[in-house]
């Protein structure tokens, strides 16, 4: 693994991060924070982290985070804000700019020490990260089959969407997107490899650009209205005795293997569907 982190931060920071990198046994190159022109700065730099104070002399965090993901979108990079205090409307603007971490003054080694955990583990993921234009890009070798420029569908797609239209689940909300790229992860993993935690939500969250919980949380929801509505009945069919009579819902581990499941069943029933 690749044990180098690339971080701007305010040069304040340098010892802590450094101090927290040696737990990992990590190389942390970093770069001070210039509040001017921080978006051609990261564009430029490519850095892994990028951790700044809500309120900077020439902008604001959510300003550049919004307008960097607006003009890369294909670009992973885990933002980090330091403010001073949070409330609920504060809270929501940075959720809604997909802010990876917000970290309270007076901030602790620890919260760094967080950051490093969790971006460690996204580069351990097995992704492959090419350059695209200068910016970096994600590209789920292992789901996604490229040929000029264009990605196929096959028949695993096209049986997944026939499914979750029969749950009711609306594919064009995010967290139905999260559970298409969940399930296409699980049926092109062994088994053994297929943990949500460790593996289907790092690599969903990586694509997206946004955390792991969140990805978690999104899923949840959309199963949950699904199997609230009037299409219980008929997911209750697919499922069958393999959800917990007590519990009801499925969680979503049990949710995405029975569609994995089901998928990989139709596959080897009829083989020649992908030629």
């Amino acid at each position: 693994m690749n044990n180098l982190i690339r971080i701007l931060a305010p040069e304040e920071l340098s010892d802590i991060l450094n101090s927290a990198g040696k737990k990992y046994n990590l190389e942390i190159e970093l770069f001070s924070e210039a509040e001017d022109r921080l978006i051609e700065k990261i564009s430029c730099l490519q850095p892994d982290v990028v951790i700044m104070n809500l309120f900077m002399r020439c902008s604001d965090a959510i300003d550049v985070i919004k307008s960097y993901r607006m003009l890369y979108s294909g670009s992973f990079t885990y933002f980090a804000v330091i403010c001073q205090f949070i409330t609920g409307s504060l809270k929501k603007e940075l959720d809604d700019c997909r802010v990876n971490m917000i970290i309270r003054r007076p901030y602790l080694k620890r919260d760094f020490i967080a950051i490093l955990s969790e971006v460690t583990m996204i580069k351990s993921t097995p992704l492959v990260a090419i350059k695209n234009s200068g910016i970096n890009t994600v590209h789920m070798f292992h789901h996604r089959r490229m040929a000029c420029g264009t990605e196929y569908v096959d028949s695993s797609d096209l049986e997944l969407d026939k499914i979750l239209e029969e749950f009711g689940l609306n594919k064009n909300d995010a967290g139905c997107i999260y559970l298409k790229r969940a399930v296409a992860l699980a049926i092109s993993m062994d088994k053994a490899d297929c943990s949500m935690t460790k593996t289907i939500y790092p690599l969903v969250a990586v694509e997206f650009g946004i955390t792991p919980s969140c990805v978690l949380r999104r899923i949840h929801n959309a199963i949950a209205e699904s199997w609230n509505s009037e299409h219980s009945a008929i997911m209750a069919s697919y499922f069958g005795d393999t959800v917990d009579n007590m519990r009801g819902i499925p969680t979503n581990g049990e949710f995405i293997a029975m569609l994995a499941d089901r998928i990989r069943l139709d596959k080897q029933c009829c083989p020649e569907c992908d030629d």
